[in-house]
């Protein structure tokens, strides 16, 4: 047998990548054929470097199927009691065994010895109740145990949250209502005294650079301050992600880790700013130039040509809105005017009157009233006075603009912003966050912070998603209150097919 073993070794080293591979997975289902062979609904196979026995569920009519995994070569047996109740559970557990065995052959390793315990913790705890737990991170890199129930009517997995390696239970009324809360607070028990810490991956060489990438890229939109906090991450241009922010990827993780700190420090820095910038100023031109018909515009896009498309679209919707004076004329600079100010170079603005065909009388008009509101606002701007080129505005400086000039939104989504960040927002009244694996983040919640924020909306797939976490819901809601949202009243639960059901805090 050791021969044979060591030849089909030597032959597969001749093998590609792929050819390797396959030959892999063919082994893989040759050690467990035997035992399995026959099984309905039971496959072996592997795939990125994880052999793998799983147990089917399909949807005949739509041929759609759910794979959860018995038994890997990283992890063991993942689901002692769904294999217990196929009557596979040997089979499983020496599969397993002869899997784990070919995976050390090949060199693959095991999964890290924190989540071997947990998972080991999790079996015990649970098995005595008839429950598999299964294991993985949250993005902080926590240890969490979950519980999968397959909704077999709509073919999909119920998962509920029991125990974390924090030692807590995030849903007790829930737990109590599903006949689990003791096996869950014997498990967060449990899972508390492992003393667990997560401890960050290590970034490949590309990795790194991709992340001193993202940071400093962050850096400029922070000190460019167009973009409020909660679309930086998601919407800010030229954010160096090339992998479009994997939420499960490291690099993704410590970037928003990484955030709240670089938010703050800017905070702290801007505490030692005069009381009026010389972008305050230009803000005040700008809407003296706005009560005079002009669209006015800072930041308008990447270019000159899309900074006058914006400036047309901004008067066609001026005009729709019926507002008073009818808009006549534009003026703004562009991103990359910024980034040129941000040296401390003067900003340049382009104008003209909105009717193109209009003579160059009517763009000087334009430049005439832009220049007359920058002097009315202590500048000393210079034209040549060709209508086809720039104004200057002088003296010259460099470019600082308060967070508070931007983040003057009243209603934000907690998916698109940092826990920490809350706070932040000096005009916050509604804070949103959606519900996911059917659960909605409790932690997100309970690590937020607001003296400004009254109205908390959660929104579920379902409305029977909803009910099951009310009574936690409105626990949590009522901590917050007390606790770290003082002006916290209402508490709306909705799904995305109408239901709604508003909630007073008292």
């Amino acid at each position: 047998m050791t021969d044979e073993r060591d030849a089909a070794t030597t032959g597969e080293e001749e093998l590609d990548d792929e050819a390797l591979a396959l030959a892999r997975s063919r082994r893989a289902r040759e050690v467990a054929g035997d035992l399995l062979a026959g099984v309905k609904g039971v496959q072996v196979g592997g795939r990125e470097g994880v052999f793998f026995v799983c147990h089917d569920v399909l949807n005949e009519d739509t041929g759609e199927v759910l794979e959860f995994m018995l038994a890997t070569t990283r992890s063991g047996v993942m689901r002692p009691v769904l294999a217990a109740r196929l009557g596979l559970l040997p089979q499983v557990e020496e599969v397993a065994r002869r899997l784990r065995a070919l995976a050390d052959e090949y060199g693959f390793g095991r999964e890290p010895p924190a989540h071997e315990r947990v998972r080991a913790l999790a079996r015990e705890v649970l098995e005595r109740v008839g429950l598999d737990g299964v294991v993985d991170e949250d993005d902080e890199g926590h240890l969490v145990v979950r519980v999968e129930e397959v909704d077999r009517e709509r073919l999909r997995v119920v998962t509920r949250t029991l125990a974390t390696t924090r030692g807590d239970v995030p849903r007790p009324a829930l737990m109590a209502r599903l006949g689990w809360l003791e096996p869950a607070r014997e498990l967060a028990r449990r899972l508390s005294s492992l003393g667990f810490a997560p401890e960050p991956t290590a970034l490949t060489e590309e990795e790194a650079r991709q992340l001193a990438q993202a940071e400093q890229d962050l850096r400029r939109l922070l000190d460019e301050a167009m973009l409020p906090l909660d679309t930086l991450l998601w919407e800010g241009q030229g954010l160096s992600l090339p992998d479009a922010r994997d939420e499960d990827g490291e690099v993704w993780r410590r970037l928003l880790r990484w955030f709240p700190g670089e938010v703050r420090a800017r905070w702290e820095a801007e505490k030692g700013w005069p009381d009026v910038l010389e972008t305050d100023r230009l803000e005040a031109a700008f809407e003296a130039l706005r009560a005079r018909g002009l669209v006015a515009e800072m930041g308008a896009t990447e270019t000159l040509s899309g900074g006058w498309t914006l400036v047309l679209e901004r008067a066609d919707a001026w005009r729709e809105s019926g507002a008073e004076p009818e808009p006549w004329g534009g003026t703004y600079f562009h991103m990359q005017d910024i980034e040129a100010a941000l040296e401390g170079h003067p900003l340049h603005l382009a104008f003209g009157h909105l009717d193109e065909d209009a003579p160059d009388a009517e763009d000087a008009r334009v430049a005439e009233a832009v220049l007359a509101a920058l002097r009315e606002h202590g500048f000393d701007p210079s034209w040549s006075g060709n209508v086809h080129s720039r104004i200057q505005v002088l003296p010259a400086f460099t470019w600082r603009r308060r967070r508070a000039r931007i983040d003057t939104q009243e209603r934000t989504n907690l998916v698109e912003l940092a826990p920490e960040l809350v706070e932040l927002l000096p005009r916050l009244r509604t804070l949103t966050i959606r519900a996911g694996y059917r659960e909605v983040d409790f932690r997100k919640l309970s690590t937020a912070r607001s003296s400004t924020v009254e109205t908390l909306v959660v929104t579920y797939d379902e409305e029977a998603e909803a009910r099951e976490e009310l009574p936690d819901l409105l626990a949590l809601a009522g901590s917050l209150r007390k606790e770290r949202f003082p002006r916290l009243h209402t508490l709306v639960v909705e799904d995305d097919g109408g239901f709604q059901e508003t909630h007073d805090l008292g």
